[in-house]
């Protein structure tokens, strides 16, 4: 940190009059850590001085911080709602509705680092989270009887989201027609990751991305929500004690429908917000199925069924026509090679080869395909579809498919595990025998490129920058 950082920390930590005798002397002398958390506290900008360290912890360590912002900066009047208040020489934080001393809050909430929750220091049962307009509140993002509301929209706002996602149905087949459709549902994939060089560009598309959905009623209220795993659960694919990361990139673990989703307080590169209309009790109907689907938990797998099957899922219900399709993972290594057309120098003729070379061979067996008796066909097909399934299933336990987190139950008593593949299905784990090396369907993904190119295809998507500060991106 500049001697220049430091000595503005200082002149505002100095015990003045008015709001700047919130410091004292003794936090003059700040520790790197500190001065980590100080100088993080003013980017964040959400009060003209510096408070105590204790609090500064307090809020940035739990993710309060970032919370605060995001509901200052998505509506009107969430900076009049959440600002923090200087009352009494202190800085208040809202809480249930009013404005309570973050000193006082401190004495009976601290954040549970095991856990990544803000808990009652006498009850670590109970949980805390921040949402509009309330502020905090007694609520467990992970868990939930119902769901509910995590911010309120005007009028106004109500009105632009509405016609936007209106236009989903000029390129989409009508479904209740002549029946209302005055709801919202928004569909919203996060980019971090991006590469301007020709060999990494899909490589770098390809990289794991998150999607979240959010319902808005004709009342302004806003649901927000979205696949996320307990941090216990987490470790066990990232941290596991026998197997090292990315040996467990394709283990069954565990994951909830957390509300709001952790998306919404983070920065990014990019969103991508598809929106259409919906009727009332399609909107209901999908709020009722999270919170019912929320109860056991879902089993999660980042290639079998992961937040884009959720969304998959709930396009079907919200009456979308089209949805993102599976992949096999064939599909999914094509789509990491560059595009030859942008390889330097040789671009233009390797691509237009690779083309040529495509099309005379997909002609050829198109031809061939078509004079050939069905039931050769299936024996020509028959030992080299079985050897590729091999061979990619064999990948798949190679990435810890055969593995499934320690709070399962035995194998699951049905047939087949994987089965309507359409919906969620519960499973132990992908690989569970030998014989499951042979099947078509284990190495079948579920990609976000697919969902991305779902969203492409739709009028309503809008395509969003990040703008250098939190805020719930409508």
């Amino acid at each position: 940190m500049s001697v220049t950082a430091s000595a503005a920390i200082a002149a505002r930590l100095s015990p003045v009059s008015g709001e700047a005798s919130i410091g004292s002397p003794k936090t003059c002398k700040l520790s790197v850590e500190e001065q980590r958390l100080t100088e993080k506290w003013q980017e964040l900008q959400l009060t003209q001085r510096v408070p105590p360290i204790e609090d500064i912890r307090f809020l940035i360590t739990s993710g309060l911080a970032f919370w605060i912002q995001t509901f200052q900066n998505s509506t009107k009047s969430g900076e009049n709602e959440h600002k923090l208040r200087f009352i009494n020489n202190e800085y208040c934080l809202k809480m249930e509705e009013r404005f309570v001393p973050i000193s006082e809050i401190r004495k009976t909430i601290s954040y549970n680092a095991a856990t990544e929750k803000l808990v009652t220091i006498n009850n670590p049962s109970e949980v805390w989270s921040y949402v509009s307009p309330q502020g905090l509140v007694k609520r467990d993002r992970f868990s939930y009887d119902t769901l509910l509301p995590i911010e309120v929209i005007d009028q106004e706002q109500y009105g632009k989201l509405y016609a936007e996602a209106q236009t989903f149905w000029n390129t989409n087949s009508q479904v209740d027609v002549g029946k209302p459709k005055h709801c919202i549902l928004q569909v919203v994939t996060t980019n971090r990751t991006h590469s301007h060089s020709w060999a990494t560009e899909n490589f770098a598309k390809a990289y794991p991305e998150h999607a979240s959905y959010r319902v808005i009623m004709p009342d302004g209220k806003v649901y927000s929500f979205g696949f996320q795993m307990e941090k216990a659960e987490m470790d066990q694919i990232f941290n596991d004690k026998t197997y090292p990361f990315p040996l467990t990139f394709t283990k069954t673990s565990q994951s909830q429908i957390t509300t709001p989703d952790y998306e919404e307080s983070k920065p990014f590169k990019q969103k991508r917000i598809t929106s259409l209309t919906l009727t009332q009790e399609r909107a209901e109907n999908i709020l009722k199925f999270i919170t019912e689907q929320n109860q056991e938990g879902v089993r999660f797998n980042f290639i079998h069924q992961n937040c884009a099957t959720l969304g998959c899922e709930i396009l079907k219900r919200a009456g979308s026509p089209s949805a993102p399709r599976r992949w096999t993972m064939g599909e999914g290594f094509a789509s990491l090679l560059p595009e030859w057309e942008k390889v330097p120098f040789v671009g233009a003729p390797l691509a237009f080869v690779m083309h040529t070379v495509k099309s005379v061979a997909k002609l050829f067996f198109s031809t061939l395909w078509q004079v050939t008796p069905q039931v050769v066909q299936e024996i020509v097909c028959f030992l080299p579809r079985k050897v590729s399934s091999l061979i990619c299933n064999l990948l798949v336990v190679a990435l810890g498919g055969r593995l499934a987190s320690s709070g399962f139950t035995p194998e699951l008593d049905t047939e087949d595990e994987l089965d309507n593949r359409e919906r969620f299905t519960c499973f132990s784990r992908l690989v569970r025998n030998i014989g499951d090396w042979f099947r078509d369907d284990i190495s079948d993904v579920q990609p976000h490129l697919t969902l991305i190119e779902w969203q492409m295809n739709q009028q309503s998507t809008r395509v969003v920058d990040y703008e250098g500060h939190a805020k719930i991106y409508f």
